[in-house]
Order: C-alpha cells, then structure tokens, then sequence
C-alpha cells in the first residue's frame, strides 16, 4: 500500500510525459541505476534519451498499476483522457507486457485517431528498452489499420516501420517479432505503394547487408527467405507478361547498379552461389546451411522436382548448373563445398555432415564428407 501512494509518483509520471511532448526525436528509454532517492528529479533527458533512476520505478509501477486497475474494475470513477494516458505511458513504459493496458490505450485512441501518431513515437521509443515485446508490435499493427482507415497513404507511414523493425533486430539477436513484423508490413503497406516491385528489390537489397553482419541471426535470413517468395510471386508474372527480359536492382548506394537477372531462377542461383561464400568465409553458422537447404529446395521445386536427379533443368528446360555458374550437376556442387569443410574445423564439419544427411533425405543426392 506505500508503494500505491507513493507522492511523488504524479509528478514523475508528469515529468516523463513532458519529455515526450518536447521531444519528438526522442529515441531511446532506459532504466539507470540509482539505489538511493537524491534531491534531484529521477527523471534523466539529455541527447534525445530518457532515463529513470532505478530507485522509484517500483513505486511508480505500482502507483499507476494500482490506480490504473480500480479504474478498469471501477472502483474509482474514470479519469479523463489526459490523466488515463498519463497513467498508462508510465505503466507501459515500466512494464510493457500487460495487454489489460494496451487494450485501455486502444479505447481512447478509438475515440480520437489524432493521437495514432504520437502513439507511434511512444512505442518506438518503448522498443530501444524491450526490442522483443510482442505487445509493442501488436499495437503498431493496430495503429497503422487505423490510420489506413481514416486515408493515412501507406508509404507514409511503410518506411518509418521498417526503420523501427530494423532497429529492434539490431538490438536483439533473432527477433522474431521485429521480422514478423517486418513481413507484415510488407504484405500490408507495400503492394498500396506507387512502386510495390521497387520496394522489395530495396529490401532485397538491404536485408543481404544486414545478413553479412548478422550471419548467425536465423530471422534475418527467413526474412530474406519470405521476400525470395514474395519476388517469385512478381517475377512470374512478370514473365508471363510483355514485360521487359531483365529486371534490374535499382542503385541507392548499397548494391552495383549493373546488378540484374533475367529471370527468378536466375536470381535465386545468385543466392544460393553467395551462400556458399558465406559459408566458406564465416565457418560454423548454422543459420547459413539452414538457409542453404531452403534455397535448394526451393530450386528443384522451381525446376519442377521432387526428387531430383544430379543434372536439374528449369522450366525453360535450361541446366540448372549453368544458371548456378557452378559448371557441375547440382550433387557435385554440394560435394565440393562439403569437401572443403575438414574434420580439423568440429562445428563447420559436424554441420556440413547434417547437410548431407539432408540432402541423400529429402533431395536424394549421396554427398560424403572427407576423412
């Protein structure tokens, strides 16, 4: 009960909301370890950065949860909008995994969708101390239906949420929540954009620099696996149409502008031919042959089999190995990188080995390691 009505917790909370009013760029919240109450305010701003000192976050907490909770079971009358969102930035930001307050955030930004912007703001910020929240993203989704339904254009708002997904990844090895995230804005936002096409080839673009410094992070590389799919689904009916014979990547600084396929078999035997690289150059990532293994079913799915034979063709009936600039039926190819993995390196050895055991399973093809 002194944790409920702990009086400076009113003035906290209005001092932690004055910062976000003030600062629209502000990025990044945090917890600061203080262990005893000073005379000055626990409530830290500098740089576009907020802190509270770590001594009054339980009283804080439990302040506005306490009075938050008789609100929701009505044991006290419902305070007005300013107040409740008062109350619940300060609960959230402390703790932001209770969907009871989520849900009353969503109640009065229902009734006023001006709010959905700053809304946006509180979240990203929230994200830099809990990157993995899946409450967080959950909102967002909510927020941006809403502002859909009331016109906000989809490119308005598409690319500040990739920035905000990027960001939570970067903060947190293997977050399936940013990437799911990711993928549902570009499922959601991107095909209401001018240019849905350019906008995949830009992420296309962006998620293989991403990957080179992230080569362990699973999500990262299924994101690039999703938009592998999503560029299938354009390219063959691209191919289907009178559209021009090559598709080129467009040049924003991160890729050599002469970059371009002439198909999706194409494009994707440049993945499967960059993977070997990773897997060469970074030894040891199971992440790298997982992907490896869904880039090679997917390539005997396009060339239309299901057990494949050494030498693969594709739907235009052309080797497979030629578009994999390999020169060697498929088999051989896996058997020249396997054999370059030495029982002297134990993890890259012991992996390539479950490699085989997956490709004799499900591609029937016999690969061995050395000895």
């Amino acid at each position: 009960m002194q944790d409920e009505h702990f009086p400076a917790a009113e003035r906290i909370l209005s001092e932690i909301e004055n910062v976000f009013r003030k600062d629209p760029e502000l990025k990044e919240f945090d917890i600061v370890p203080v262990e005893e109450s000073t005379n000055k305010s626990p409530v830290l701003h500098a740089e576009h950065c907020l802190g509270l000192e770590s001594w009054c976050v339980r009283h804080v907490y439990c302040h506005a949860y306490h009075r938050l909770m008789d609100i929701r079971q009505q044991r006290i009358r419902r305070e007005d909008t300013p107040s409740m969102l008062r109350l619940l930035g300060g609960a959230l930001l402390l703790n932001p995994d209770v969907s009871t307050f989520w849900s009353m955030r969503r109640e009065i930004i229902r009734a006023d969708v001006q709010l959905a912007h700053a809304e946006l703001h509180f979240t990203a910020v929230l994200l830099s101390r809990k990157p993995k929240c899946s409450e967080v993203f959950a909102h967002r989704r909510w927020l941006l239906g809403r502002l859909l339904q009331v016109g906000t254009a989809a490119g308005d708002v598409l690319g500040e949420e990739l920035r905000v997904s990027q960001y939570a990844a970067d903060r947190y090895p293997n977050n399936y929540y940013a990437w799911s995230h990711r993928m549902w804005c570009i499922n959601q936002l991107a095909p209401s954009t001018a240019e849905p096409l350019k906008v995949l080839w830009e992420e296309w673009a962006a998620s293989k620099h991403w990957v080179l410094r992230h080569v362990s992070d699973h999500s990262g590389l299924q994101y690039r696996q999703f938009l592998l799919k999503k560029l299938s689904a354009y390219l063959a009916g691209t191919e289907s149409s009178a559209a021009p014979g090559f598709l080129r990547l467009p040049s924003h600084g991160l890729e050599r502008s002469d970059e371009c396929w002439g198909s999706f078999p194409d494009l994707l035997a440049s993945e499967v031919e960059w993977n070997t690289e990773l897997i060469l150059r970074f030894s040891g990532h199971e992440a790298l042959w997982c992907h490896r293994r869904f880039l090679l079913a997917l390539l005997c799915s396009h060339g239309g089999r299901t057990a494949p034979p050494d030498c693969h063709v594709g739907s235009d009936g052309t080797p497979l190995e030629k578009d994999l600039k390999l020169g060697e039926p498929l088999a051989a190819c896996e058997q020249a990188l396997v054999s370059k993995c030495l029982p002297a390196d134990v993890n890259q050895y012991r992996l390539s080995g479950q490699h085989c055991k997956w490709l004799a399973r499900i591609l029937y093809l016999n690969v061995h390691q050395c000895d």
